[in-house]
């Protein structure tokens, strides 16, 4: 049976900080979400994480029941536990995002401005951590374009630096 968990909880800070504790989080939901078929998303603004976990139902509660005994969130609230037809993050072990200015316009698409996003229907919940994750994937690929093209142009640079070095001789 393939099921979705939604759920909310607080942060608890640690001493590495929140966007490291995040990193950890999501690299160590990764290895273990691969293990048990399980995929999802991870939502941090800094003091609240939603997740959305996807997979088989007992896969789902077991890791569920080790998140509950996680040092580094309390206050954990379930919002939704369904059956699904089919994943929606199926790409995804975890993917993640943490809360930036660039995101205010999915933000004020879903009329979230002062909220979490926990306060909307199950359904708009996952749609908002899809287009939230799709925000992130499009901005991760013009960082390796730009990154790529920086490197182009010094190649460029570097190449024609030499040429006129050796034609100057």
């Amino acid at each position: 049976m393939l099921c979705r968990l939604i759920y909310t909880s607080r942060y608890v800070p640690g001493n590495r900080g929140p966007l490291s504790d995040f990193r950890g989080i999501v690299e160590s939901s990764r290895a273990n979400n691969y293990v048990h078929h399980v995929t999802g998303f991870l939502f941090f603004d800094k003091h609240n994480f939603l997740q959305v976990l996807e997979g088989n139902g007992l896969a789902i509660d077991t890791i569920f029941e080790r998140l509950q005994r996680d040092i580094r969130h309390t206050d954990i609230a379930v919002i939704a536990r369904s059956r699904i037809a089919k994943r929606r993050f199926s790409v995804w072990a975890m993917g993640g995002a943490v809360r930036s200015p660039k995101q205010d316009r999915v933000f004020a698409e879903y009329g979230i401005f002062d909220d979490f996003p926990d306060i909307l229907p199950e359904e708009a919940i996952v749609d908002f951590c899809e287009d939230i994750l799709k925000l992130e994937e499009v901005r991760s690929r013009s960082r390796v374009i730009n990154l790529m093209g920086d490197a182009e142009i010094m190649g460029l640079r570097t190449m024609a630096y030499r040429q006129n070095v050796e034609l100057s001789k």
